[in-house]
């Protein structure tokens, strides 16, 4: 219910700003016995399901960012969107299959991980969890600032989960080590930092998608100071099939 919520708040906000067929839709669906969170399975005709473990630790931030993750602007309208464009109005079918290990991957990911940046601003993400998410989920919203100065810390953080990464797949670290490593200086709990480990497991250098690949959007979304614009470079990014050198031209 309170995932749903954020989603539809996620939907109202991306709506202001990219138009997407009358007959979008996601259905919510909850899972368990997965490596990930969320995913969000493409089903064509602008219909997606989410789906939402609920066998791991979901803390109260991650409403918002799973629904702008999983749903707008993230990978239901980038599915959407190179559905209407590339398939429907290029007829270039083999667009109808979205890779996901590859080049493609780095910008989808890092576009999604960086849609709760484009539609919310913090005080407007704040403001809708005290007003509505934690009264929903029946949790206090008193230390709810607090709170978010440990969020920007496990954000600035963030990258120790590439490092872990590496040393667990390539270096041996035992996975005993690599929990204890993730709770120490990424200031993960133990039952974050053991769903971390999981993914590693079944996608090994995937995770490097999420956080290098948010930054590279971000700085390539930093051109633009207007949010109609930010918002347009948003939206063609999603809707054009670009690899990471093609808006980080800087990499080798």
């Amino acid at each position: 219910e309170v995932i749903g919520r954020a989603m539809q708040e996620c939907r109202r906000r991306t709506l202001q700003w990219i138009e997407l067929p009358a007959n979008e839709s996601v259905t919510i669906n909850i899972t368990q016995n997965q490596p990930w969170v969320g995913f969000t399975e493409f089903r064509g005709d602008a219909q997606s399901t989410v789906h939402i473990n609920r066998g791991v630790p979901v803390h109260i931030e991650r409403a918002v960012e799973l629904g702008c993750h999983e749903g707008y602007p993230g990978h239901h309208v980038h599915a959407t969107l190179l559905e209407q464009r590339l398939v429907q109005q290029r007829g270039w079918i083999e667009y109808q299959f979205i890779q996901l290990i590859g080049p493609l991957a780095v910008v989808a990911e890092g576009a999604a991980s960086y849609a709760p940046e484009m539609a919310f601003s913090r005080s407007e993400r704040i403001a809708f969890e005290r007003e509505v998410l934690l009264p929903l989920a029946g949790l206090s919203s008193r230390e709810l600032e607090r709170y978010y100065h440990y969020i920007d810390l496990i954000g600035a953080l963030n990258f120790a989960r590439n490092e872990v990464a590496r040393r667990y797949l390539y270096e041996k670290m035992p996975r005993a080590d690599a929990i204890k490593w993730l709770m120490q200086y990424g200031l993960e709990t133990h039952g974050t930092a053991t769903q971390r480990l999981n993914f590693i497991d079944a996608l090994r250098s995937y995770v490097i998608n999420y956080n290098f690949g948010s930054q590279i959007v971000a700085n390539y979304l930093a051109r633009w100071d207007q949010p109609q614009q930010r918002w347009q470079a948003f939206e063609q990014l999603l809707a054009t099939p670009l690899s990471p050198v093609d808006i980080a031209p800087e990499l080798p």
